[in-house]
Order: structure tokens, then C-alpha cells, then sequence
């Protein structure tokens, strides 16, 4: 049986073998600087002033972690049903705080968590009819027609019950 060395080994390394599995998680909190451009940077500003993590955002706007993620990286823009609770948790509208002219009636659908058809539907109007008023093409060229459906919408509240 050989014996122990008289002086200890003199070498750089030093083995380490952990008895168990170690792991530190730290959240990573890290604030937003400057001025948000993308719904993402609003996000993550919100997320950091609020002290969550993406999970816990997550949690709050009943997606799972990784969606939340993609919208944070804005690889993925959200679905419109998700909009109401995004600015809800915002506690502002982030696309209308760009200081960028936006089209308002989207940003209103956008708002209400509407489809097309849902927002055509509520205005008694044909959904082909209400894409072209968002999108800024009159149709027929009757003007106080639709200017009347445009201010008709711009009222438009939705109870959180009704059907989108």
C-alpha cells in the first residue's frame, strides 16, 4: 500500500467534487436605461421597475414563460385577445407613447382586445368594410357615413364579458 506523500503536491488545479447538486439563482433584474421604442423595451422596463421576474410576468398575463419571453426579445408580437392585460400591467398604452403617429382605430381594437370581425361586428358594419375604414380607405367616398362609425367606434367600451 503506498503512503502518503511527506509534502503536499504542488500543482495549479484543485479538484472540487461536490457531495450534492449546487446551484445559485439569482434573478436577473436589470434595468431599462433610456427612453422604451418597442413594446419589448416597455416590457422590460415595467418588469425591472416592478421587481418580477419573467416568470411572474408571465403568471400575470396568463402566458407561459417562453411566449413572455418572445414578446420581451420582440421576436414575437402578441395576439390582440392579449392586449387589454398588457396595458393593464403597463398601466399605459405603449404603441401610443411612441410619439410616432399611429393608426388610432388599431391601437383602439388593439386596446379593446378585438379581432376585426369582433370590432365589425360590434358596429353593426361588414368586417371587409372596417379594414378598409382602419386602414384609412374610405370606402365609396362617403365620408359622414363612416366618419359617424369612426366616432361611433372611438366611444366603443367592452364589458370584460362579452365575446371576442
Amino acid at each position: 500500500m503506498p503512503s502518503a506523500p511527506a509534502e503536499p503536491q504542488r500543482h495549479g488545479r484543485v479538484a472540487f467534487l461536490p457531495f450534492g447538486p449546487w446551484s445559485i439563482k439569482v434573478p436577473k433584474l436589470l434595468g431599462f436605461i433610456g427612453h422604451p421604442v418597442t413594446l419589448g423595451d416597455h416590457l422590460k422596463r415595467r418588469r425591472a421597475l416592478t421587481k418580477l421576474v419573467q416568470k411572474d410576468v408571465a403568471t400575470i398575463l396568463d402566458v407561459s414563460p417562453f411566449t413572455y419571453r418572445l414578446w420581451e426579445q420582440d421576436v414575437h408580437m402578441p395576439h390582440i385577445s392579449y392586449w387589454p392585460v398588457i396595458i393593464q400591467f403597463l398601466t399605459y398604452h405603449p404603441i401610443l407613447t411612441l410619439g410616432i403617429k399611429a393608426n388610432w382605430i388599431l391601437e383602439k381594437r388593439r386596446e379593446l382586445g378585438l379581432t376585426i370581425k369582433g370590432a365589425a361586428q360590434h358596429l353593426r358594419i361588414d368586417e371587409q368594410t372596417f379594414g378598409r375604414i382602419e386602414r384609412g380607405k374610405m370606402v365609396n367616398g362617403q365620408n359622414t357615413k363612416y366618419s359617424d362609425i369612426v366616432s361611433q367606434f372611438r366611444n366603443l367600451e367592452i364589458k370584460q364579458n362579452i365575446k371576442r
